[in-house]
């Protein structure tokens, strides 16, 4: 009886993930994954090789505003110690 209720539930679960997922197109699917990395705080140029871009200029253009702050601003350079 309780594999017959777990059999049950993963396929309750497996049939709703496919329904949410036939909702989404590819891009929307890319674009959530670039700017949910970027929010988190991932390198932009990491970013735009995961999508496969040359350059990181496309990634700030699209993305730029899920970017966090401190990637966009050149950052001191670092007292040494005398």
């Amino acid at each position: 009886m309780l594999f017959a209720v777990k059999s049950h539930i993963f396929f309750l679960c497996r049939t709703r993930l496919r329904q949410l997922l036939s909702l989404w197109n590819p891009y929307q699917i890319r674009h959530t994954y670039a700017s949910t990395m970027l929010t988190a705080g991932a390198n932009p140029w990491y970013v735009a090789s995961q999508l496969g871009h040359e350059d990181v200029e496309m990634v700030f253009r699209t993305y730029g505003k899920f970017i966090r702050e401190d990637f966009q601003k050149p950052k001191p350079a670092p007292q040494l110690a005398k």
